[in-house]
């Protein structure tokens, strides 16, 4: 449309024209010992990741960047379940302190997954360190000093780094690692690694729309008496509000895929990534106490592999405070960014059926056969692998080695998915073609949107 050609125009204008300002205003901002964000990247802000924590991405993300009256700054952005912005899976927004650069984060996901912390409005409040700072880049890095104390209603549920996920405890950038880059090109790149290895978003993009106006009433407290405002109705129990009209648009898709079938014979069936054609079909039979089912994805040949983890506890807090697990049982929610605690069932037709265990954060997990699984078989056909087993439904490492109840149809259960390359006998590192996705088996409209079941 015109006003699309019109407002790329002024993004182009604005952006050339802000950079070349903000060399000078970051020079005197430090001079004065005061941080102040160069308008160069204050907008509206969309591009397709190339990663994130739930896998590739087809639909396009928005981020705005803003100045808010009175605090300094707020990036926000909503996590939609489609292109057409239905169902928010949840939303995001981040203030940013006029004067420090202290970044305070609230987050929230809906709909994702049917744990009592994480259902409705999961409070998350986490304090950033703003690290370096510079005409095109901004570095944020996880503060470890501030005490997190569950002051809100709901109770804040606990940041996933908060306990190390290595031997040696992670700290600040180490454990979580945010930066916002300008390119020549006027876009902005923003990468988020957590733990060190694991890459949490990775996603250029356009400016595509002025930045929007942000009211707060009343607007948050700087320091550390920040609160997020998960009331009904407050600032950060709803998602971010864009203008969905033309040149506006939420998430528009990258381009159209066809609709995905699934493996047939089974009660239930959805695509789990639209990226890489994931799809995950199964039936429970609780009166057996089993789940029978099959993952797929599109194959080159028979070399591709696909994996499934399942991790009965990922959702759950661990440490003394929370009173649930220990972290000596390799599971919970401060690992939940890796793959550490994950039971792993794959499959290429060259390289047939294995099982591991992921006793660590990233790195191949070693092989492990404690999830007794049966009729088990990965098949290439079609241009696709599948991979199905039928699993205990309370079963895997942590029942094997510590007898504790691990049954994958627990509230706080969680799994990993990925697909990759067989070579020389091995699978292959899977490089971004990986995910973290919450299911409830029993009743999956609970945790996925109509949008992703697979086609009839």
């Amino acid at each position: 449309s015109k006003a699309t050609v019109s407002v790329l125009n002024w993004g182009w204008s604005l952006q050339t024209t802000a950079m070349a300002r903000a060399l000078a205003v970051l020079s005197a901002a430090a001079a004065a010992g005061a941080f102040v964000l160069p308008d160069a990247f204050l907008g509206v802000w969309r591009g397709v990741p190339a990663s994130t924590i739930l896998g590739p991405f087809v639909n396009n993300y928005t981020f705005s960047i803003a100045p808010a009256d009175g605090f300094g700054w707020v990036f926000s952005d909503n996590i939609d379940w489609n292109e057409d912005g239905e169902g928010a899976g949840g939303w995001q927004r981040f203030y940013v302190t006029n004067g420090t650069g202290k970044l305070w984060y609230c987050g929230t996901l809906n709909e994702m997954a049917d744990h009592p912390l994480v259902t409705g409005f999961p409070a998350r409040r986490q304090p950033f360190d703003l690290v370096s700072a510079n005409a095109t880049s901004l570095e944020f890095c996880l503060d470890m000093n501030t005490e997190m104390t569950a002051v809100a209603v709901p109770a804040y549920a606990p940041w996933p780094l908060n306990v190390a996920p290595f031997e040696e405890p992670c700290s600040g950038c180490g454990c979580s690692r945010w930066t916002l880059t300008l390119g020549e090109d006027g876009t902005l790149h923003s990468t988020h690694v957590t733990g060190g290895a694991s890459v949490h978003l990775d996603v250029t993009m356009k400016k595509v729309a002025p930045a929007p106006a942000h009211t707060f009433a009343p607007m948050p407290v700087k320091g550390d008496s920040f609160e997020c405002d998960y009331t009904p109705g407050g600032r950060d129990a709803v998602p971010v509000a864009y203008n969905t009209g033309c040149p506006y648009r939420r998430h528009p898709k990258a381009a159209a895929l066809p609709a995905l079938r699934g493996p047939s014979g089974y009660e239930h069936c959805y695509v789990l990534n639209e990226h890489t054609g994931y799809t995950v079909a199964w039936t429970l039979d609780e009166a057996a106490g089993v789940l029978r089912l099959a993952v797929s994805v599109p194959a080159a040949d028979e070399n591709t592999y696909v994996a499934i983890g399942f991790r009965p506890y990922g959702l759950a807090p661990t440490g003394p405070d929370q009173g649930m697990l220990p972290s000596v049982l390799m599971t919970g929610m401060n690992r939940q960014f890796g793959m550490e605690g994950a039971d792993i069932v794959l499959g290429a037709a060259a390289l047939g059926v294995e099982q591991r265990f992921a006793k660590d954060f990233v790195g191949l997990p070693p092989v492990d056969a404690s999830l007794a699984i049966t009729d088990a078989a990965a098949t290439y056909a079609g241009g696709r692998v599948t991979l199905s087993f039928t699993r205990p439904l309370n079963g895997g490492y942590m029942k094997a080695h510590f007898n504790v109840d691990s049954t994958i149809l627990s509230p706080a259960a969680d799994f990993i998915w990925a697909a990759g390359r067989a070579e020389g006998g091995a699978p292959v590192y899977h490089e971004r073609t990986r995910g973290l996705r919450m299911l409830n088996w029993t009743h999956p409209e609970n945790t996925l949107h109509p949008s992703f079941k697979c086609a009839a």
